[in-house]
Order: structure tokens, then C-alpha cells, then sequence
């Protein structure tokens, strides 16, 4: 699996994290990622994008050469 990601703003609890959620009435457990301002999580969703088709572009170029 590729090690870059477009979704990396969601939150992406674990098993044990989504069974605490059921006694959470308060909300506690409603945690994402965030940044610093919305021009900040803008870019970084930007680079993240144009690494992962800059990835997709090296595999493309690899496998014609093969």
C-alpha cells in the first residue's frame, strides 16, 4: 500500500477506540486532524495529492520501461 494518503484530516480510530465511542456520550472521542488554518490544511492536502499522482506517474514510467 502506498505510504501517501489523501485522507490523512479524517480520523482514523482503531477497534478498541470505535468500542470506547459506545459509552461516549459527551463526545470526547470526536478527535481529527487538524492544522493551523484552512490555507495550512489546504497545502498539505495539495502536496499530498500531487505526490500521490507523481507516484502513480513513476510506477506508469517503470513499468513501459520493463
Amino acid at each position: 500500500m502506498n505510504s501517501l494518503q489523501s485522507d490523512f484530516l479524517c480520523a482514523e480510530p482503531s477497534e478498541l477506540f470505535g468500542v470506547a465511542r459506545l459509552w461516549d456520550f459527551g463526545g470526547g472521542f470526536d478527535a481529527y486532524n487538524y492544522s493551523g488554518s484552512t490555507e495550512e490544511a489546504d497545502i498539505k492536502a495539495i502536496l499530498s495529492d500531487w505526490a500521490i499522482v507523481g507516484g502513480d506517474l513513476k510506477k506508469a514510467m517503470e513499468s513501459i520501461k520493463k
